[in-house]
């Protein structure tokens, strides 16, 4: 497989790429794909759902780097979780 980019010529530039894969890596993907087992409908519906138990909380701080953002507000949060399977 091979990758080759051309050089951006702005700041904002979009670059363009070209990714080489062999056809033989293609056809085995192919291959191992339609083999695949995949679970039919009636399976995946009768899935037990989430258990009702366990610890969860919305806070108003924080976002997706909660524990960067907000560390002591995100210990509180994760000791309030293991408190309650104790």
């Amino acid at each position: 497989m091979s990758v080759t980019a051309e050089k951006p010529t702005g700041a904002a530039s979009i670059r363009s790429f070209r990714v080489d894969i062999p056809d033989e890596a293609l056809e085995d993907l192919r291959r191992r794909i339609g083999a695949m087992r995949w679970p039919d409908k009636q399976t995946v519906d009768v899935l037990p759902s989430m258990p009702g138990y366990g610890h969860f909380n919305k806070v108003e701080k924080g976002g997706h780097f909660a524990g960067r953002e907000e560390p002591q507000l995100f210990a509180t949060e994760i000791w309030a979780a293991f408190r309650s399977v104790r």
